[in-house]
């Protein structure tokens, strides 16, 4: 389900669990998307709805092991909708802040087959290593996109992980290889049922693919590629790391791993 809840960094998010699993905290109430959704696309976005709910179903029979797992990650969003014009922040969305001017942010830009996408991202601030993200499309000829939507995230999950073998954390990269770009929304899982301190969740990356000028969608199978080589880093060796981050380390790879090789349905944004 999709759960907006205020965590316990005093933020409020919208995030889609799996049953028993857990984000930063827990919620009930239930949203998809951003706001501002124009009728005559509603035929359209309630086709995306029902594959969803399809394979959210489909994911409580099938793997019920990865599902009750109280370390058990799912992706913040299912869909990200763009809105016609302007910029919105993602519904739950209420510290999110996109008064700078659009043009003076420090874009990335990358071709996205559509249309182009642009990430600007502000942070990690605080304890909580929180970002502020803007997510916007425009044609080719833009030098900064002309809609979007603004979302916030953590990376806390950095504090197990520290080290990353190519570099610096990208939010577009062309994941699978077929000159098309994607947004990659780095996010955080706790490390067991009771969280005791920010330094006991793990990181992961979620791939989402823009598959018509208005939605972006989580693709599940370029996310698992993404967990198994995450998975595979927090495996690496950590210089001087003490005894309790090596154990909080093993169950982020465990945790990842387990993901990876899950038999989750997807869909093949293509």
């Amino acid at each position: 389900m999709i759960a907006q809840y205020q965590n316990f960094y005093g933020l409020s998010v919208i995030n889609r669990q799996s049953a028993g699993g857990h984000s930063l905290s827990g919620g009930t109430s239930v949203n998809y998307c951003c706001t501002r959704i124009n009728s005559k696309r509603i035929n359209r976005y309630l086709i995306v709805l029902i594959f969803i709910a399809g394979w959210l179903d489909a994911s409580a029979s099938c793997t019920g092991n990865l599902r009750q797992d109280p370390a058990s990650i799912a992706p913040p969003y299912t869909v990200i909708l763009i809105p016609d014009s302007g910029f919105t922040p993602l519904t739950g969305e209420d510290y999110c802040d996109i008064t700078d001017s659009i043009a003076a942010k420090d874009w990335i830009k990358m071709n996205a087959g559509i249309n182009d996408l642009f990430v600007a991202a502000e942070g990690p601030s605080g304890s909580g290593r929180f970002w502020a993200i803007v997510v916007g499309i425009a044609d080719s000829q833009f030098t900064h996109p002309v809609r979007g939507v603004c979302l916030t995230t953590s990376t806390v999950g950095w504090r197990t992980l520290q080290r990353y073998s190519k570099g610096v954390l990208s939010w577009l990269e062309d994941v699978d290889g077929d000159g098309k770009s994607e947004f990659i929304l780095w996010d955080s899982f706790p490390l067991g049922d009771q969280v005791m301190s920010m330094g006991e969740f793990g990181l992961m990356a979620w791939v989402f693919r823009l598959i018509s000028t208005d939605s972006l969608v989580v693709d599940i199978h370029q996310s698992q590629i993404l967990a198994e080589s995450l998975a595979k880093e927090y495996n690496l060796p950590l210089e001087g790391a003490s005894r309790k981050l090596l154990k909080l380390r093993y169950q982020a790879a465990e945790t990842l791993e387990r993901f990876a090789r899950s038999l989750l349905p997807y869909f093949q944004n293509r």
